[in-house]
């Protein structure tokens, strides 16, 4: 699988992610959806240059 974004950091952090069983998935028709109507808790942002997950309210 090639990588996802011109971020290289982010496909390092999506790929652990990934490792732990947290799922990981943007699509195109995601693109301004609210993710609570996709069921999701947690989004993936970069706050100060570093890619973190943040719950959610």
């Amino acid at each position: 699988m090639g990588a996802s974004t011109e971020d290289p950091a982010l496909d390092g952090v999506i790929s652990g992610l990934r490792m732990t069983e947290t799922v990981i998935r943007a699509l195109p028709e995601d693109e301004g959806v609210d993710p609570g109507t996709r069921n999701c808790d947690r989004a993936l942002v970069k706050r100060d240059g570093q890619w973190v997950v943040e719950q959610l309210d």
